[in-house]
């Protein structure tokens, strides 16, 4: 089965995108991804390409920089740091695509069970179970 990116997705992919966040290992920030109108065009070859030959994608496309930032001030105890990983702006538009079509896949055959709001686009998801949750309590309690 073939899943070919359509223009218009890597455009949308594009726009969602912050335009001053720092450019990652490619050296690209997304401020000058944003604005080429050619770009969409050769960028969603590209990833069509890099879909029908995974052997064939460029090592660098999912290549990051880790850093370990520390959660607390004990920075002696390794448990006390969680990785962050920079990865380059194309991988990120890619999976912005990709997530964006599972998304719709999942609303479009009401897969998301009403339950799971965390996921679900406009909700607060843990805040809004937290309100719901307090006021079934509060009901109990009367």
């Amino acid at each position: 089965m073939a899943i070919e990116i359509s223009i218009a997705e890597t455009t949308s992919a594009i726009k969602k995108s912050s335009k001053w966040k720092a450019p990652r290992i490619d050296g690209i920030a997304n401020f000058w991804i944003k604005h080429p109108t050619v770009l969409p065009k050769d960028l969603t070859n590209a990833y069509n390409i890099c879909i029908e030959n995974p052997e064939e994608y460029p090592n660098w496309l999912t290549t990051g920089i880790t850093y370990l930032v520390p959660k607390t001030e004990e920075s002696a105890n390794p448990k006390n740091y969680r990785p962050i990983t920079c990865l380059p702006t194309m991988y990120k538009i890619l999976t912005s695509i990709l997530s964006a079509r599972c998304y719709s896949h999942l609303v479009n055959y009401n897969l998301l069970p009403s339950e799971q709001r965390g996921c679900r686009k406009g909700s607060y998801g843990c805040k809004d179970q937290l309100l719901i949750n307090k006021a079934i309590l509060e009901d109990m309690k009367t």
